[in-house]
């Protein structure tokens, strides 16, 4: 009998691509995140960019003309909530988050930095860094006095690991409906 498989998932690479998952529920034509709140090897929550509740995702501007003008009104960042603060909304009330880490594909801006830095959170894992560099370095200083390390992730093999996932998932898919179409 042949010894365990080896090409498993670790749990970094497992619960980044829930957060890559999560990434997928945005409606942002620009930038899809996602984040997961992990506890001793356990998902506490998960959040995406996306506008709050009972807003219509249909009348946001997504391509933020307003940036030009400086439009608030025509601007979609006026109206979105970030992944990372999302999955902390998400969260139930009373949840200790001591010692936790939170997986996102996007380095925090500095607000989520900070709301981070509020909850017991120890380690921040990230997939991509936050594209203003000025704003980046500003939630290395908040992680930085906080005691919260910032670590990027560099898993190669994950997203070819994720495609062979979701080709098997949608093998599956077809199988089944092959059956149900038969009944």
């Amino acid at each position: 009998m042949p010894g365990k498989r080896e090409d498993y998932l670790t749990w970094n690479e497992f619960f980044m691509g829930m957060s890559l998952l999560a990434s997928n529920r945005s409606k942002d034509p620009k930038t899809q995140v996602g984040a997961a709140i992990i506890k001793d090897n356990h998902v506490l929550s998960v959040g995406y960019n996306g506008t709050p509740k009972g807003m219509s995702d249909d009348e946001m501007p997504w391509d933020s003309i307003g940036e030009e003008t400086n439009d608030l009104l025509k601007i979609k960042n006026s109206f979105v909530i970030h992944a990372e603060a999302n999955a902390l909304n998400n969260l139930p009330i009373g949840t200790d988050l001591t010692g936790a880490s939170m997986y996102v594909t996007l380095s925090p801006c500095p607000e989520c930095a900070k709301r981070i830095a509020q909850t017991g959170i120890k380690t921040v894992y990230y997939l991509r860094d936050y594209k203003k560099t000025d704003q980046f370095l500003l939630t290395k200083a908040i992680f930085k006095y906080a005691n919260i390390t910032l670590t990027k992730l560099e898993v190669p093999d994950l997203q070819r690991k994720l495609y062979e996932l979701a080709d098997s998932l949608n093998d599956l898919k077809k199988a089944n409906y092959s059956k149900i179409r038969k009944k």
